[in-house]
């Protein structure tokens, strides 16, 4: 069999974990002998059976446990040789017999990194890597990147009028893009941990930051900064799903519905943003989609810190000096210093140009 081809549909297994796996990579495995596919696995579910174990299983499942001495495996990334919520992979494949590893990428997280191969090669298994290495590294750009710098990987999402405003001058923002790009934005809050907003987007728009409109994976965590101190228990976001409040000390709500507050310093009358994704790694927050005002946006790119872009482009003109801007700040001083992002799909959404583009700096 074609090892790309195999590979491929390796990618397929590995994306049915997206959204439950978290703050676990996406890892899709099948076993082959003799040509013939004998057993399929994914991970399904954070601290649940690994994507080998559950192709293993599989393959006894299918009435295939003879096959799998001598098979071959074909996973999307290096399997663990560590001690987690699960045992080490290879020492199933050790244990099974299996002669032959086809690996699309090694695990960059310190505990694996190199060691499963070690490992394997020592019980002289082959291991075979770096098959559509590129195509296995988009799966998993969220695990690489947390595991590497231990806070969350960052999507913007932001839906503006093609002079760039996301409100008329007197807030009223509803709706700026079309019925499929919201339909779109539901898809998307599948796939990350956590929506990142503010205190006045929750003021001013009353969102309930849930998916809706397409079946739902999960609800992404709503994270909302308060440095204020004027998020109560009377806003959407507490009627559905948890939250996480951060709030400067000695605030007045300390109880609210499913709702995690952190009290962390202002400094300038602002939260330190580095500190707050500092904390938001260490509860294991891998990815966050910030749904926010102009200024929290002006923040984050002025700090390099938004990995990814989703522009939802209407073709409306706004106008007027006092409407809101989805980047608003005061902004680079030279157009040799802006940022440049690599645009990595262009979509017409009937009507609403869709755009998802990357940071080229990160």
């Amino acid at each position: 069999m074609n090892h790309e081809d195999v590979m491929k549909e390796v990618f397929h297994l590995a994306n049915k974990g997206i959204g439950k796996v978290n703050p676990n990579p996406l890892v899709g495995a099948i076993l082959i002998k003799d040509d013939e596919i004998i057993g399929k696995g994914y991970h399904k579910e954070y601290k649940k059976e690994h994507a080998e174990e559950n192709a293993i299983k599989d393959a006894i499942k299918r009435g295939n446990k003879d096959k799998i001495k001598n098979s071959s495996i074909y996973v999307n990334l290096e399997p663990c040789s560590h001690f987690g919520n699960r045992p080490p992979c290879v020492h199933l494949i050790k244990k099974y017999e299996i002669k032959k590893v086809y690996i699309s990428n090694i695990d960059e997280n310190e505990l694996v990194n190199k060691k499963g191969i070690e490992f394997l090669k020592e019980n002289n298994i082959e291991v075979y890597t770096g098959i559509l290495e590129e195509e296995g590294k988009k799966i998993n750009e969220i695990h690489n990147y947390f595991i590497k710098n231990k806070r969350p990987f960052i999507v913007l999402k932001s839906a503006f009028s093609i002079d760039g405003k996301i409100q008329t001058y007197t807030n009223d923002s509803k709706w700026i893009s079309n019925e499929l790009s919201r339909k779109k934005v539901h898809e998307y809050r599948n796939l990350y941990m956590g929506i990142l907003t503010t205190a006045n987007t929750i003021k001013i728009d009353d969102p309930y930051l849930n998916v809706r409109h397409v079946k739902k994976i999960r609800n992404p965590i709503k994270i909302i900064l308060d440095p204020k101190d004027e998020i109560n228990q009377n806003y959407n976001i507490f009627k559905e799903g948890q939250n996480i409040i951060i709030k400067p000390f000695n605030n007045k709500y300390n109880n609210l519905k499913n709702t995690k507050v952190i009290n962390m310093k202002l400094v300038n009358k602002k939260f330190d943003l580095d500190e707050v994704l500092k904390k938001l790694g260490e509860l294991k927050i891998d990815s966050i989609m910030v749904e926010a005002g102009g200024n929290l946006v002006w923040n984050l790119i002025n700090k390099n810190l938004i990995n990814k872009y989703l522009f939802f482009i209407a073709p409306k003109i706004i106008g007027g000096k006092d409407s809101k801007t989805f980047v608003e700040g005061s902004g680079f001083l030279k157009v040799d210093n802006a940022l440049n992002l690599e645009f990595e799909k262009v979509l017409n959404l009937e009507g609403d140009l869709f755009v998802e583009a990357y940071n080229k700096k990160l």
